[in-house]
């Protein structure tokens, strides 16, 4: 008796210990949130003892079982929170509380201005699927050795190199449904598509033939079952018993086959490397075998290949990363595919889908002959237009995932309205199906229209989100887009002297020396924003708004229409391009040259955009080219500075850097925030940085950094730096990367001009940004270390020489831009090459 009370004892401390435990823990977490809630932020209505789990319930409940749990918060989106696009879910404990947003803009905050990691359970969260660390789950340096390891097999041309053994699957798939239709019976069209995409993405990551579809593979059975059992946060799902052991059970035999074909690809390629087998040079590689390879070839720098074994923990990370291909690669292939054909199948859109077929028939000839056409030239597939603006609109209509990441305590989330939203102790979901759907960033947002992905800018239909707040919007290019209409038209509408008066004016500018200032357009940015905070000084100098009919609703197309408006105005009235000193009451003049470098450098932005010649190489070559123009106005600087002439180096520098920041400032290059290399992007940035400072020290040394400095842009160009660093670290960039606007904030209150003389929302700006403690800069040349940081660049990031062409598609081979353009054929064969060597094309806007 005493045993055993001394049992029930410890088992009722032991439950009364845990009970209390849980409660606390339970107090704990229902108290931040109920913190927040008396703070105001956005949240459905709370409950101290069930959070929000009872509104989720309420919402399923009128909802098919098996619907996927986001389908649950249209009503929460839609209705309840559309006004601040971000609100807080409180679901524990079957997940922490996390905050769920549909904004654009926000979930830039979160990708890429603040970078919130992954969060710390993610690999937990993970674990059944993918059997622990992997690429969805690691951060940093070890996720960009793993991602430099299968990069190769990501390529545009790998890919086409399987599409061979694509197109056997697919043919597969093509006389299943011609059975299943000929049967005139329901079908599940998703268990085909999953069992189609789980060969594909077999013999793509392990080079190995499933035969998946008409008889499941039992590690495509074990792998489905894992999917099938496993949610991130839907309750239904993760409070169920069995889950874990169900889970356990098929992880096992997915290992072991993954594991086994692992030590058989391992074993044929060191067969391989030593014997030199010619055989396998022309066979397709598969993604684990390129992985493989990098492992054979380091290990080989100090080891006799035949000493070389399987790392047990290389090949249990790289086993992990397979399951990762193979499920990411499985389900979002399958159900993109499912809901193409869903919505093709809708009476509605039955012109889509004779475009489409018509499409197929002029690239792929007839129907019997398309595999063997597509096994001969792979690369029409990348000549569909139209298929790939389908593929894009399912993707916007029905995105396969969303992106959860983890709250710092030293990050808060801002909405449209300047409300913060601290992050420390909460998740953060990007929720993609919704964000995709928002009214205010697409136009007519729940139809299927692939043409909007073919429209041209200007069109309604060519509203996407806004990569950068001020940028993306109707007829930004028209600022000096056609320069040749602003040269030809110098000062012939204003004087009435037609051709003549012309004749006369580009005579004069001719006349002009490359230090001399000349007037240009009022940037467009003075006119984006809400209206109430345009620059009215900037509509001074062109001609009155009274007249606009606008929708003071939609700020950003009234922009662009008082932007067009004093933009022709000053057009016709001969204000542009003009010597400066005619007009001395303009703010917006540029040294002649350096508005010639400037057009230079647009004219180049639109020599690496592909979509511009028709063509589709990879997501973010447009990027890429970006990124290699500015590193070459970059080169350029520093050739400027190192001049022998002091004042001629001196006045071609800010050339540079005047050139530069309109450019910048014009948002041509806001696709930089989009490459994939983000910790070039943010030395490139720094770099950008660094030469700003030493351009500054320049004219400070030379005694011209004040109020009437003979470089009359001073404010404009200072100002202009800083407005795209406060733009760009509001969407992409931490202000740690950018800490030298400080600096450049000092220089500009040293130089004593008036705020005024600077963009719009300078004097703002100067208090925001001004720094507690700014650097001082030395006496010395090169003050802020431009030749060090440079070189530390070059080194990292640039193989060879730094800038360069290799984006610039009018430099491309004849066969290059065919290869890759949408109808076989060079978009540029009208013109000589002559033509393309001395840059005499001129893109239409």
């Amino acid at each position: 008796m005493i045993v055993a009370s001394k049992v029930w004892g410890t088992v009722g401390v032991s439950v009364l210990s845990w009970t209390i435990y849980l409660v606390c823990i339970a107090y704990k977490r229902r108290s931040q949130v109920n913190k927040l809630r008396k703070r105001g932020i956005a949240m459905p209505k709370w409950n101290w003892w069930t959070g929000h789990l009872l509104v989720l319930k309420d919402n399923l409940d009128r909802l098919p079982s098996d619907v996927n749990v986001y389908y649950a918060m249209h009503d929460l989106v839609l209705k309840q929170h559309a006004n601040t696009e971000i609100f807080l879910m409180d679901l524990w404990p079957v997940y922490d509380p996390v905050l769920m947003t549909f904004s654009p803009e926000i979930s830039m905050q979160v990708a890429n201005k603040y970078n919130l990691q992954k969060p710390h359970d993610s690999v937990n969260i993970f674990t059944p699927i993918v059997g622990g660390q992997s690429l969805i789950s690691m951060n940093d340096d070890e996720w960009k050795l793993w991602r430099s390891l299968f990069n190769p097999g990501f390529s545009t041309s790998h890919m086409l190199d399987l599409v061979p053994h694509i197109v056997h699957s697919v043919e597969i798939f093509s006389s299943l449904l011609q059975e299943r239709a000929e049967q005139r019976q329901l079908f599940s069209l998703s268990e085909m598509t999953m069992r189609l995409t789980m060969e594909i993405i077999t013999k793509v990551t392990l080079d190995m033939n499933l035969n998946n579809q008409r008889n499941e593979h039992p590690y495509a059975k074990a792998l489905n079952t894992i999917i099938a059992w496993h949610s991130f946060w839907d309750p239904r799902v993760l409070l169920n018993p069995l889950r874990p052991i169900v889970q356990a059970r098929a992880g096992r035999t997915v290992l072991s086959f993954i594991r086994s074909e692992l030590e058989k690809r391992f074993l044929e390629m060191k067969h391989a490397k030593k014997e030199s087998a010619p055989k396998t040079k022309n066979r397709a590689k598969s993604i684990i075998a390129l992985a493989l390879e990098s492992y054979i070839s380091g290990k080989q720098q100090d080891t006799d290949i035949d000493n070389i074994v399987l790392d047990a923990n290389f090949a249990q990370l790289a086993t992990n990363q397979i399951r990762l291909f193979v499920f990411a690669g499985n389900d979002s292939s399958s159900s993109t595919i499912d809901y193409m054909y869903h919505l093709l199948s809708k009476p509605e859109n039955a012109s889509v889908l004779s475009k489409l077929r018509d499409e197929h028939n002029r690239i792929f000839g007839p129907i019997p002959s398309t595999p063997q056409n597509l096994i001969d030239d792979p690369s029409l597939l990348n000549k569909c237009p139209y298929t790939l603006a389908i593929i894009k609109e399912v993707l916007r209509l029905y995105p396969p995932s969303s992106s959860l990441r983890q709250g710092r305590p030293d990050v808060s989330l801002t909405d449209a309205h300047g409300n913060l939203y601290p992050t420390d102790g909460l998740g953060v979901t990007m929720m993609h199906y919704f964000v995709h759907r928002n009214p205010r960033v697409w136009g007519r947002p729940g139809e299927f229209l692939p043409e909007r992905w073919l429209a041209s800018p200007g069109d309604a239909l060519a509203d996407m989100p806004p990569r950068k707040k001020q940028k993306t919007v109707e007829g930004s290019s028209v600022l000096v887009g056609d320069v040749e209409e602003v040269e030809r038209a110098h000062d012939g509408a204003a004087s009435g002297s037609g051709a003549a008066a012309e004749e006369v004016a580009t005579e004069k500018l001719d006349q002009l020396p490359p230090y001399a200032y000349i007037t240009m357009p009022v940037p467009e940015s003075e006119f984006l924003g809400p209206p109430d905070t345009v620059d009215e000084a900037a509509e001074e100098e062109g001609a009155d708004d009274e007249d606009d009919d606008e929708d003071e609703d939609d700020w950003e197309q009234p922009g662009t229409r008082r932007y067009r408006k004093i933009y022709n105005e000053d057009l016709k009235n001969g204000r542009l391009l003009k010597p400066a000193s005619e007009f001395t009451d303009r703010k917006w003049i540029i040294q002649k040259q350096a508005w010639e470098m400037y057009c230079d450098f647009c004219l180049r932005t639109d020599y690496c955009n592909p979509a511009a010649f028709g063509m589709n190489v990879f997501n973010d070559f447009e990027a890429y080219g970006i990124m290699e123009l500015l590193e070459n106005m970059l080169v350029l600087f520093d050739l400027m500075r190192k001049r022998k002439d002091v004042e001629e180096a001196l006045w071609s520098t800010w050339a540079v850097l005047s050139a530069m920041a309109v450019w910048l400032d014009s948002g041509r290059g806001s696709s930089l925030i989009m490459v994939e290399d983000g910790e070039r992007a943010v030395q490139l940035a720094t770099l950008i940085g660094t030469a700003v400072l030493t351009g500054l020290s320049m004219v400070e040394r030379a005694g011209e950094l004040k109020p009437d400095s003979k470089f009359l842009d001073l404010g404009i160009v200072i100002s202009t730096y800083l407005r795209w660093t406060l733009d760009t670290t509001e969407v992409c960039m931490e202000d740690e990367e950018f800490a030298w606007y400080q600096d450049v904030v000092a220089y500009f209150e040293r130089s004593g001009i008036d705020a005024d003389k600077g963009v719009k929302g300078t004097r703002e700006r100067l208090v925001k940004l001004k720094g507690e403690n700014p650097s001082v800069p030395g006496s010395k040349k090169d003050a802020w270390g431009w030749e060090a940081r440079l070189k530390g660049y070059k080194k990292h990031h640039v193989a060879g020489r730094m800038g360069g062409k290799s984006f610039d598609i009018t430099k491309w081979s004849r066969k290059d831009r065919a290869r890759y353009s949408f109808n076989g054929k060079d978009p540029l064969a009208k013109f000589s090459d002559q033509d393309l060597k001395n840059d005499m094309i001129e893109m239409k806007r």
